[in-house]
């Protein structure tokens, strides 16, 4: 995901940790196939976003619930319980 300079200015202190510059552009770094600032809750058994209040604007912009957020959950509801399985965590 593309992150603009207000997305960079956002992420304050956590900048360097969740992004990547490729050239002149920055992208949010991503982990174990995921984007950096996806964590898994455990109890929930599901990624949730740790800078939900600075996240960049591609992510403001994906509306909770509309077709295209429920297009994204469908194509990778599973990858949390994978992570999770894949460190032992559960079974």
């Amino acid at each position: 995901m593309r992150v603009d300079g207000s997305d960079h200015a956002r992420l304050g202190s956590q900048v360097g940790a969740l992004t990547i510059f490729d050239g002149h552009r920055c992208h949010m770094r991503m982990y174990d196939g995921h984007c950096a600032a996806l964590v898994v809750d455990v109890t929930n058994q599901r990624f949730v976003c740790s800078i939900y209040e600075n996240r960049p604007n591609v992510c403001r912009e994906l509306e909770r619930g509309a077709s295209a957020c429920r297009g994204e959950l469908h194509e990778k509801r599973e990858r949390p319980l994978m992570l999770l399985r894949s460190r032992g965590a559960i079974s």
